[in-house]
């Protein structure tokens, strides 16, 4: 199952908070978060090593696409 959170104009903590609901509420396999915050871009990473996900990143003009993704 694959997920889309726009968290763009958001702050931390909630970019990680919603992503950890959606990794860890309801069993996501592959969810994207568009973020435009650093300090949130650096919560997500650490989050996606905490459990277990691998990350990508790809940017997308005003903001970047965070990728978590099972191994």
């Amino acid at each position: 199952m694959s997920e889309t959170i726009d968290a763009r104009g958001l702050s931390c903590p909630e970019p990680s908070d919603l992503a950890f609901r959606a990794l860890f509420g309801r069993k996501v396999a592959d969810l994207v978060v568009l973020v435009d915050d650093p300090a949130s871009r650096e919560h997500l990473e650490r989050l996606a090593d905490r459990l277990g996900y691998r990350l990508t990143r790809a940017a997308r003009g005003d903001h970047e696409e965070m990728r978590f993704v099972l191994p």
